[in-house]
């Protein structure tokens, strides 16, 4: 045994190992130049959504910039400015203009300074967060001037102020529109931008080295990275980037003795790039990642392969497999089985305590059902006699009234029908019926209480042809019809009517049993239906164990169902079609 075991050992090792080693290294240089690339892919991703953030932010600002100044009430303004001839009305148009502007931009982070010239020298500063030199403004050379002409908001670059700052200068020489044969020059307007606007976009990884903006003439607009480096990743944008007709790309250069990955992208509506530097070790250390993922999955094939190889033979494989098939056989409730065993070792033990337990759960699940079914028959032999002594009740207690009443002149010919009636319900007590005799039954009954009630109970019983034959539960009926009589009299006039259909309905059959009383309330119904123990209440009786026998005998989807209103209760009861009676145990009437 221990001889073959090795061979098989050594066999499977040597199949094995030559395969593994070679998937093993073809799945790391797979898996190394997937990582590469969805690094790339991720960080190029992202790169992109921050380009398309900063052209979001930059039109959303040169679109204010554009509606604040083409509108009438700007041009009236810088008018009312440069035509004033007295410094009071001059006050009051720089009053509106100063107005005017901060109501579009004075809620707005980006705009830190808002500067307008009249071309006879007026200059005039709104919200100026750099304490700038008015005088100086117009010197500078980024003011626009009338080479400009007239079109729309343009850019003129990062500009240092005059605190030490930088802002992004936009700017508009202003004609009169209101003259458009002439268009005169009435003026310029500058917007100064902080660039701190861009830095909540600009959201720096914690794998990144440094992260720029540039704006499309080459300046930083934002850098974020340690301050003595930033010249050295300058340079390194210039001579790789700048150069390049690419709008975006990935460049692997070498900064400070580290190397890293520059990885830009162009906004496509402002020109402006975004710039990241990663260091090449976020690549190494998940390459680690993936070469001890390598090594472990190798040990764990290694280690699988010898335990199968000394695992696996017919002597153990075998028999285990024939145990295992027969418990899954016996899940699924199947105890009729029994498993050949000659082997003297544990796994003839266990096959021979498998044995025993199958014939235990067996036994113990046979007298389970037993025990349900015998249940299930006390139940509904206990909800048959709650029925029957009411029926019996009310039966004597109608021929004993009537005796006093009529003084024996008609009890002879009501007694008769009494007499038939006891003989086919009590006389068939547990047994199935055919319709027929059920509804000969609920005549008798029906006409009994009429002649109790002096005539006063109209009722009509119609049953359809070809459901004669079928069988129901022996009084089925005769609860829910003295139900009716007896709780749907007219308050005043004492008269009953009662409507009974009965017909088959699909693969059905329907009982419907309808009066036209006060009707039962919402409470009451959900009342009838609670509770198993309604002592005193013949209502519940009725209606609550003739469900129950229902419910008992055939279950699903049958049913004995209550509806009610002001003008009346119907109760609808739904039986299988049985023309052969069944092994079953029934409730008689």
């Amino acid at each position: 045994m221990k001889s073959f075991r090795m061979k098989m050992i050594c066999i499977l090792l040597g199949v094995s190992l030559v395969p593994l080693i070679v998937a093993t290294v073809y799945s790391y240089n797979i898996s190394s130049r997937n990582l590469y690339e969805k690094i790339n892919l991720a960080t190029m991703s992202s790169i992109e959504m921050l380009a398309k953030s900063i052209d979001n932010e930059l039109q959303r600002l040169t679109a204010d910039m554009e509606i604040v100044t083409s509108s009438r009430e700007f041009q009236h303004a810088m008018n009312q400015i440069r035509t004033s001839r007295t410094d009071g009305d001059r006050w009051v148009a720089l009053q509106d203009m100063d107005e005017m502007m901060i109501g579009m931009f004075g809620k707005s982070k980006g705009v830190s300074g808002i500067y307008i010239t009249t071309p006879d020298g007026i200059t005039y500063a709104i919200q100026d967060k750099y304490h700038t030199d008015l005088k100086a403004f117009a010197r500078s050379s980024w003011f626009i001037g009338k080479d400009i002409g007239f079109s729309s908001i343009v850019s003129r670059g990062i500009e240092p102020m005059q605190d030490g700052r930088y802002a992004l200068i936009f700017g508009k020489l202003i004609r009169d529109v209101t003259d458009l044969g002439n268009l005169a020059e009435i003026g310029s307007v500058h917007f100064a931008i902080d660039p701190a606007l861009f830095s909540s976009v600009m959201i720096q990884n914690k794998e990144d080295s440094a992260l720029f903006l540039l704006n499309n003439d080459g300046q930083v607009v934002v850098s974020q990275c340690q301050e003595e480096e930033s010249d050295n990743f300058y340079r390194l944008i210039k001579d790789n980037i700048m150069q390049r007709k690419e709008t975006s790309g990935v460049i692997p250069v070498t900064a400070n003795e580290n190397k890293m990955v520059m990885i830009y992208d162009t906004s496509p509506l402002y020109r402006y790039q975004t710039v990241r530097f990663i260091p090449f070790s976020i690549y190494n250390s998940e390459i680690k990642n993936i070469t001890w993922i390598t090594i472990l999955f190798a040990l764990f094939c290694v280690i699988i392969v010898v335990l199968v190889s000394v695992l696996i033979s017919k002597n153990i494989s075998k028999p285990v497999n024939i145990l295992s098939k027969a418990m899954q056989y016996t899940e699924k409730g199947n105890f009729d089985i029994q498993l050949d065993c000659n082997r003297k070792d544990e796994l003839g033990d266990m096959t021979r305590s498998f044995n025993r337990m199958v014939r235990q759960l067996d036994t113990f699940f046979r007298q389970i059902i037993e025990n349900e079914k015998a249940k299930k028959n006390l139940e509904i032999r206990s909800l048959q006699y709650q029925i029957s002594p009411h029926f019996l009740y009310n039966l004597l207690a109608s021929v004993r009234s009537l005796a006093v009443i009529e003084k024996a002149k008609e009890t002879s010919e009501m007694l008769s029908a009494v007499s038939k009636l006891l003989k086919n319900t009590v006389g068939y007590a547990g047994m199935l019926i055919p319709l027929y005799q059920e509804a000969e039954n609920v005549r008798r009954l029906l006409y009994i209480q009429n002649v109790c009630h002096n005539g006063l109970i109209k009722w009509d019983l119609e049953l359809q042809k070809g459901t004669e034959e079928f069988l129901v539960p022996n009084l089925i009926m005769q609860p829910i019809v003295e139900n009716a009589v007896f709780y749907s009299a007219d308050m005043n006039t004492g008269k009953v009517e009662i409507n009974i259909s009965i017909r088959k309905e699909k693969e059905r059959l329907e009982i419907i049993i309808q009066d036209h009383g006060v009707g039962i309330s919402e409470e009451r119904q959900k009342e009838i239906f609670r509770e198993r123990n309604h002592k005193g209440q013949f209502t519940h009786v009725g209606l609550f164990n003739t469900r129950e026998r229902i419910r008992l005998n055939y279950g699903e989807p049958y049913d004995l169902m209550l509806y009610s209103n002001s003008k009346g209760t119907k109760v609808v009861i739904t039986l299988p079609l049985l023309l052969e009676e069944e092994e079953i145990v029934l409730a008689p009437g």
